[in-house]
């Protein structure tokens, strides 16, 4: 009897580009799933739940600086409303409020924040913040009472990176620059009407993404990625015409680039850049992380990756709000901030509203007579699962449950007697409780049948 087998090789294809594509190993309808994880390489795994730890948080973090000391990690957190939390993050996170920088305005994807030489530095809309990490004096003014530098420009990206032992501000058409001793308003300047939306380091060079404005930096008229020496004031190594909408935001990745821009992802190889595919947001650069192969961006509803490695895009954590800020802490745990005035930390694969749904497959004429389901594991206490095929017509043909009370401690389930017809097919399987184990496979046997069974 034929079979079709759905397996690792599809899991490690991860999402298609589209629900009937089939360029990759399933659909990219499925919500929370993860497939390349270190420990279980290869098996369809549940997602990541989320853990509320958002104590004394009353607004959305905007932006985040991880900060070490005595052997402990921080997180210092900038919110909308102007406070300022301090947070122990080690294995159980909490907040407490440090300072209100009251008259400073802090804003998604203008403001920054910056561990420089021990120090905390945070951007406003037009200024910049200094502190010790005491709070005992903090400076809401520093850049332009103490230093008496010019404002900072209000509506623009204030990022700051750290290039040769120097940090550097976006401004604008401008980057501002402190060593440490010395500040200059304009380290490096471009003509007027372009605007510096982002910046990524590679060794011994800066890119920076730019966008020439028409109103704001998100309608422009021509996008450019330069190569910048951080030496020179006015020029550049060289220049890629990008013809995308601004791009919100980029990161170093194993080999190049991936930048965000105009709700898609592209590939920048320094020289060239493809397009990867659509996604639901436009991530500004607190919304965008990195971390051992992998790129994390908020998406809609969830947080998206793409494994740089694998070349493989997966959705491993589902979040019915909207994502303000994410990091990484502890191992690959991601820490999620909100517009709902939260913070989770995403570590365990036991999200229970997985629901996994494969690509379309063209079967031709068939009955489908027998599933088999492979597990990690032994069906353990309290797990269950609900088995969808669906036709052409996307009607429901067949639903059944799967769990230990059914089926006892297996690590294979069989279900014979299924009888559909179909020509087109899909499959849903749904984890319905955080004790399921991940998935090994999915076969479906079919037979041939003599007549056209499409209503």
């Amino acid at each position: 009897m034929p079979f079709l087998q759905i397996n690792n090789s599809d899991f490690l294809k991860g999402m298609s580009l589209t629900d009937y594509s089939g360029d990759k190993g399933f659909s990219p309808l499925s919500k929370g799933f993860e497939v390349d994880r270190t420990s279980k390489l290869g098996l369809l795994q549940a997602g990541r739940s989320l853990t509320d730890y958002s104590t004394n948080l009353d607004s959305p973090v905007i932006a985040k600086v991880k900060h070490y000391r005595s052997n402990t990690f921080y997180y210092y957190l900038v919110c909308e409303n102007s406070k300022i939390f301090e947070t122990n993050a080690e294995i159980t996170p909490s907040n407490t409020l440090k300072d209100t920088a009251t008259g400073k305005a802090f804003a998604a994807g203008q403001s920054h924040a910056y561990d420089y030489q021990n120090k905390l530095f945070i951007t406003s809309t037009t200024d910049i913040y200094y502190d010790d990490f005491t709070f005992a004096s903090p400076d809401k003014t520093w850049w332009t009472t103490t230093l008496g530098k010019t404002a900072l420009t209000a509506g623009v990206p204030h990022k700051m990176f750290e290039f040769g032992e120097v940090l550097y501000i976006l401004n604008g058409n401008i980057i501002a620059s402190w060593d440490g001793t010395t500040a200059t308003d304009a380290a490096f300047t471009l003509p007027t009407g372009w605007i510096i939306t982002d910046a990524e380091i590679d060794n011994d060079i800066v890119y920076l993404t730019i966008t020439k404005t028409v109103a704001d930096y998100i309608k422009n008229t021509q996008t450019k990625i330069i190569v910048w020496n951080g030496v020179s004031s006015t020029t550049w190594l060289r220049e890629v015409p990008v013809y995308t909408p601004s791009i919100s935001a980029i990161k170093k990745a194993d080999q190049g680039f991936i930048f965000f821009a105009g709700r898609s992802i592209y590939f920048f190889d320094g020289y060239n850049y493809q397009w990867l595919r659509n996604i639901s947001n436009n991530p500004n650069f607190s919304q965008v992380i990195s971390y051992n192969g992998n790129i994390y961006y908020a998406d809609y509803q969830s947080i998206g990756a793409y494994n740089t490695r694998l070349k493989i895009f997966t959705y491993p954590v589902y979040y019915t709000g909207n994502i303000s800020a994410l990091d990484i802490s502890y191992s690959d745990y991601l820490d999620v901030f909100t517009y709902d005035n939260k913070m989770y930390r995403a570590m365990n694969n036991n999200y229970s509203g997985s629901t996994f749904l494969s690509n379309w497959y063209e079967l031709g004429n068939v009955k489908i007579k027998k599933v088999v389901l492979g597990f990690n594991g032994a069906l353990a206490t309290n797990s269950t699962y609900t088995f969808t095929i669906y036709d052409e017509a996307s009607t429901q043909k067949y639903t059944d449950t799967i769990s230990k009370a059914l089926d006892g401690a297996v690590s294979v389930v069989v279900r014979n007697n299924v009888n559909v017809d179909v020509c087109l097919a899909q499959f849903r399987l749904q984890f319905n409780n955080t004790a399921n184990s991940a998935v090994r496979f999915i076969h479906i046997y079919y037979e041939p049948l003599e007549n056209y069974v499409s209503k």
